[in-house]
């Protein structure tokens, strides 16, 4: 069952997510399968880092945890955001032999994968200043990413530089700031829930700051949130580089064909209905006088209560919640957020495409980092006939021209030219047939990643390629809660070990 890869794979989590020390004591749910995990490739790293900190602070906690230090997030950036340079201590990293030569794989789930595309950045700038480059990362893998931002934000009230008073994302900040608070002041409340932000712990100086729209925190944009904002994430797509110089691979989820849990539910009916028996007396006349026959048979209610507690039991630890309808009031905000942004069709979202979701991240937005329009204009003119012969072989297979990448039309890309549009990569593949699409292919949707895996075994997949691969699964996909995560890395491991580090 061991899938081992030469190199490490990191992972990274999302949002209000959390790595090996979980909440209530460590007696909650770990957010990855973590026994799988160990089973299938002991070569891993977990990581943590702050549950809603920007895409640059968390992936500079990522890169001390794995190569051990003090954490700085930059003197430049602290000066701008008004936070703490230094973080916590992480002495030995876990993987302190970081390097070129002992390169890693970078796998992030939700926010966490744009918090990996932020530390490849980094690296490649060698913003640590211990000689990293591109080489220091061989693959990123993407599960369920807002690559291109999610319309979510909108339903939480953010916007692009504030968040609406009082909005939903406002009374978060709220609860958040005051924990945040409380456990400063209790440490031991951090083994409830450690929310992993220590940069704040200055500015964040009294309770009272925490009800005030203008806290430094709101006021930096310095937050996941503000970076997951469609205009916000397209805009930072454009300064990507390097990025044809890794393997690249998008497992894009869909919350379309979820299966509703007759089964479970009616158990639990049932279950509530028995309980209910011991208050007959209080329940209406009809209800009053079943409940009343039921109570004749004590014996008979209890051995049938705990019947019932014994099946729900073993029917919940083999459910698959990322097949479930367990998110469905997300993906309805997120429609209803998609349809109510006339104010952004201006820009260029047609967010008609943008309805489609997982239960947090819009589907469109999944597929790959989506550049500005003068981007898509750019290759649509490197993909002309008149292009010459060089650039066509440079470029052949790898920039897809898609004529929906209208959003930002600020021009910020005027000038790009071929090697530089490849480098921010505008490009993505399906994994299914290898050949360019401007989305998801609906086509051999039900062939496994493993099929696909044996089947392009002889060829290479190419450095450079956004590779897709659909799952039809909700949010939680790769997950805890995913009953089909054993396959899931199972295969991912496999595709590393054969495809990413074939060449050594």
């Amino acid at each position: 069952m061991s899938c081992r890869t030469k190199y490490p794979v990191v992972f990274i989590h999302g949002v209000f997510g959390y790595g090996k020390t979980h909440p209530l004591w460590n007696l909650w749910v770990p957010y990855w399968p973590e026994r799988v995990l160990e089973q299938l490739n002991p070569n891993h790293v977990i990581t943590e880092v702050g549950i809603l900190s920007s895409d640059h602070d968390r992936a500079c906690e990522v890169f001390f945890q794995v190569y051990g230090g003090t954490v700085d997030y930059g003197e430049e950036h602290a000066s701008r955001v008004g936070h703490e340079r230094f973080g916590r201590v992480y002495a030995p990293g876990a993987f302190p032999q970081w390097s070129q030569e002992n390169p890693v794989h970078l796998v992030g789930h939700s926010f966490g994968a744009t918090t990996a595309i932020e530390l490849y950045q980094l690296l490649c700038r060698d913003a640590f200043q211990v000689g990293s480059n591109s080489k220091w990362v061989r693959s990123i893998t993407s599960i369920a990413g807002p690559l291109s931002g999610t319309t979510l934000t909108h339903a939480l009230g953010v916007r692009e530089n504030s968040v609406i008073r009082y909005g939903i994302a406002h009374v978060l900040s709220i609860a958040i700031i005051i924990w945040f608070k409380l456990a400063h002041d209790y440490p031991f409340l951090t083994r409830i829930w450690d929310i992993r932000m220590d940069q704040w712990k200055i500015q964040l100086d009294s309770y009272s700051c925490a009800f005030s729209h203008a806290n430094p925190v709101l006021q930096s944009l310095d937050l996941a949130v503000f970076s997951a904002v469609p205009a916000i994430r397209v805009r930072l797509n454009g300064s990507l580089e390097h990025m044809d110089k890794l393997h690249l691979l998008s497992i894009a989820t869909s919350a379309s064909n979820m299966s509703v849990p007759f089964t479970e539910m009616t158990m639990v009916a049932a279950l509530l209905f028995l309980l209910m028996s011991s208050r007959a007396n209080k329940s209406p006349n009809w209800l009053h006088r079943v409940l009343s026959w039921v109570r004749q048979y004590p014996r008979g209610r209890t051995f049938t209560t705990g019947l019932l507690v014994l099946l729900l039991s073993s029917r919940l630890s083999g459910f698959n919640y990322a097949k479930s309808p367990t998110m469905y009031w997300l993906a309805w905000m997120i429609r209803r957020a998609s349809r109510k942004l006339h104010q952004l069709s201006s820009k260029g979202l047609d967010f008609d495409t943008w309805n489609h979701n997982d239960g947090a991240v819009n589907i469109h937005s999944m597929i790959y980092p989506r550049l500005a329009k003068a981007a898509a204009a750019l290759d649509e003119r490197l993909l002309s006939p008149q292009t010459t012969e060089s650039t066509q072989e440079s470029s052949s297979e790898s920039i897809d021209a898609c004529t929906d990448d209208t959003e930002m039309v600020d021009g910020t890309e005027r000038g790009l030219d071929a090697s530089a549009l490849m480098s921010r990569c505008a490009s993505h593949l399906s994994l299914d047939s290898l050949t360019c699409h401007s989305e998801i292919s609906p086509a051999r949707e039900n062939t496994s990643l493993a099929q696909i895996i044996s089947e392009t075994s002889r060829a290479r997949l190419q450095k450079g390629h956004w590779y897709v691969y659909r799952v039809e699964s909700n949010h939680l996909t790769g997950m805890f809660w995913d009953g089909e995560a054993v396959s899931l890395y199972q295969n991912l491991f496999r595709l590393i070990a054969r495809q990413y580090e074939a060449s050594d």
